[in-house]
């Protein structure tokens, strides 16, 4: 890899919500791989769109750019929008045709403003909803089968609207669950990904910077 191609390895935050002149010059510069946004970069509907209009008309490559938006507290657009049900909500009504509306309402809303990743599903296994940890209401399922069938529901329609998605597993949160909640079996995880449960982005971004 050549050294003017190196920013295609950094996916990195904004500062705010309006792309300044100095952050705007250091980005033109770099050439991020991507972008990621969170509550601090959204305060309208017309300001966030923008604001992805102004990244991604500065970047020589289609970068991508991504938000987390599952459903429930981790849902960045309730600021400008409804709280969308979490994971657990939908997967409590047993109605895999309910779960994939609502990804396809995902990747509508994602597409209008000018986004192409969503850092979701979640795929790990719940062994306990009422646990107090960084994974309560955002898991779709109790076993291997009801995660693959229920993520998979969400993200093949996400994926229909054009929006890639990104697997969160344990390890993403080691220090802040608690010893009973595990990760998914390695065939879990194979299966997710021959159900198409994963990033298909079109380069590696490994570093992130906030």
């Amino acid at each position: 890899m050549s050294a003017d191609s190196l920013g295609q390895l950094i996916l990195t935050g904004v500062p705010g919500p309006q792309l300044d002149a100095e952050t705007g010059k250091l980005f033109r510069r770099v050439q991020p791989g991507g972008f990621i946004l969170f509550a601090r970069n959204i305060e309208s509907a017309a300001q966030l769109r923008k604001l992805i209009d102004d990244l991604r008309g500065l970047s020589k490559i289609e970068p991508i750019i991504t938000i987390d938006q599952e459903g429930g507290r981790v849902s960045r657009l309730r600021l400008i929008g409804n709280e969308p049900p979490n994971a657990q909500q939908l997967r409590d009504k047993n109605d895999v045709d309910l779960i994939r509306r609502h990804g396809d309402i995902t990747g509508r809303l994602l597409r209008v403003f000018g986004f192409n990743l969503d850092l979701c599903p979640v795929l790990d296994i719940s062994f306990d909803d009422d646990a107090d940890n960084s994974l309560r209401g955002r898991c779709y399922g109790k076993t291997v089968d009801q995660v693959v069938r229920n993520a998979g529901a969400f993200n093949d329609a996400m994926r229909d609207r054009g929006i890639a998605s990104d697997r969160q597993l344990r390890q993403t949160f080691p220090r802040l669950l608690g010893r009973d909640c595990r990760c998914p079996s390695r065939s879990a995880q194979d299966r997710s990904h021959a159900r198409g449960i994963g990033s298909r982005r079109t380069r590696r971004v490994p570093t992130i910077y906030r």
